[in-house]
């Protein structure tokens, strides 16, 4: 049986009609019309489906807007015309089928509904104006919807295409550890607020990235909150996610906290390479990591790898010994935006942000504030805001960024006697740290 792929679709098979639809439209008056393109075949797809599978799908079309909402169901692939009231509508079209059986993978029906979301395309900004006509040629991406674990399991475990969509309609109780499949690409979503929570007996992360594996937290347009909540028990033996070789991309409208890591590193996100030669980066570009804990690494631990930061918060973050928001121990920490707030080295170094070894902190934009770095005896205490150890390396591109001093509005403190409330590097030999920035002479002013 022939099999085609499903992913971005152009349809040509419009009426001419539409051809000059800036000049002439056949709807006159007040409204616009939309025409929405999905179904059918390209040869770039992602999700291996029978050709008689995909006529089957029933596609719901839903339109959110100034007109209210706009419903309207069509079988089989191809195109739609709705006509709506002008201005900026949201769109959703879900395809509706049975359980992916016999589509030669390999897998057995999940424990789904006898029909069950099989593939979703969504457009946030549809600008309509009256009289014309809007085309949206829409990219339908193979999605799941769970309530369960079971479903969740499942849903991550087959997930056989390069990129899937599953959105999370329930709290989910983990039990053990969902590792992505290798090489594949799944977006998390929600349209409700949700919570992912350890069972009692569960002690282990959510979610381990690996074999070149891609997880995306939240998506533009979804209406819900997901939060990873890791209980507030002590003495946790792992983050809440792992990333050993891929990449974890967090949104806006993510939650990861109250996880304790015990001794162990990073206690929500670990990025730390396994072999030699693998590639573990972390994108935050929203969301929040707050009230979580670890040895060191309150918050995100880097080991071999990469963090970009270009927004979010993360804060309210405890490491017992060093880097109560951020530790970078041979990897590179890039921070754009966001802010490290309010995170304590509670007998270490380093408040917010600690560099050690090798590691890197380039540091182009964003806030760094109200953090911790307490002493213990004579143990600790040092760097307030940043603390860059022997051998590690910070990069401050000139007005780029903000540490909060002693005169700022939410002062990083330091304990020990001239430890540095906003910067402090230690100079021991044989590898000094490296300080670098386009205007060397803005350290002047730092107070370490």
């Amino acid at each position: 049986m022939k099999k085609i792929f499903l992913k971005k679709i152009f349809f040509t098979s419009l009426s001419i009609l539409f051809l000059f639809s800036g000049c002439f439209s056949p709807w006159a008056g007040n409204e616009g019309s939309i025409v929405i393109n999905f179904g059918g075949q390209t040869d770039a797809g992602r999700f291996m489906i029978e050709s008689t599978e995909i006529a089957s799908f029933q596609y719901e079309i839903i339109l959110k807007g100034p007109g209210g909402f706009i419903t309207q169901t069509v079988q089989g692939p191809g195109s739609a015309t709705v006509q709506v009231t002008p201005g900026t509508w949201k769109l959703r079209v879900r395809a509706i089928g049975g359980q992916p059986e016999g589509i030669g993978l390999g897998y057995l029906p999940g424990p789904f509904p006898e029909r069950m979301l099989r593939a979703l395309g969504m457009a946030n900004e549809v600008t309509v104006t009256a009289g014309a006509v809007t085309q949206v040629p829409l990219e339908m991406i193979p999605a799941s919807e769970v309530s369960n674990l079971d479903q969740m399991s499942w849903a991550v475990n087959f997930a056989h295409s390069r990129e899937e969509i599953i959105i999370i309609n329930g709290n989910l109780e983990f039990n053990s550890t969902l590792s992505l499949p290798s090489e594949t690409r799944i977006t998390f979503m929600a349209d409700k607020n949700v919570k992912l929570f350890r069972a009692a007996t569960f002690d282990d992360g959510f979610f381990l990235i690996n074999n070149y594996s891609t997880m995306i937290l939240g998506k533009d347009g979804m209406e819900g909150i997901i939060t990873m909540d890791g209980g507030g028990v002590p003495g946790g033996t792992d983050s809440l996610i792992c990333v050993e070789h891929g990449m974890l991309e967090m949104n806006n409208d993510i939650v990861l906290k109250n996880n304790s890591a015990g001794v162990n590193r990073g206690g929500a996100v670990r990025v730390q390479t396994a072999y030699v030669g693998d590639e573990a980066e972390f994108i935050m570009n929203g969301g929040t990591i707050a009230n979580n804990s670890a040895q060191v690494g309150g918050g995100v631990h880097v080991q071999d790898g990469t963090f970009i930061m270009n927004g979010g918060s993360i804060s309210d973050n405890l490491a017992e010994i060093d880097g109560g928001g951020v530790y970078v121990q041979a990897g590179t920490f890039i921070m754009n935006g966001g802010e490290i707030n309010i995170n304590k080295a509670d007998a270490g170094d380093g408040g917010g942000v600690h560099v050690v070894f090798t590691g890197t902190f380039l540091l182009n934009d964003g806030i760094i504030g109200g953090n911790e770095a307490r002493q213990s005896g004579i143990t600790g205490g040092r760097g307030g805001g940043v603390f860059v150890a022997a051998g590690g390396r910070f990069i401050k591109d000139f007005g780029g960024g903000t540490i909060y001093g002693f005169d700022g509005v939410n002062p990083n403190i330091a304990d020990a006697p001239g430890g540095g409330p906003v910067l402090y590097y230690d100079g021991s030999p044989p590898y000094a740290p490296r300080i670098e920035t386009i205007n060397p002479e803005e350290y002047l002013s730092l107070g370490y």
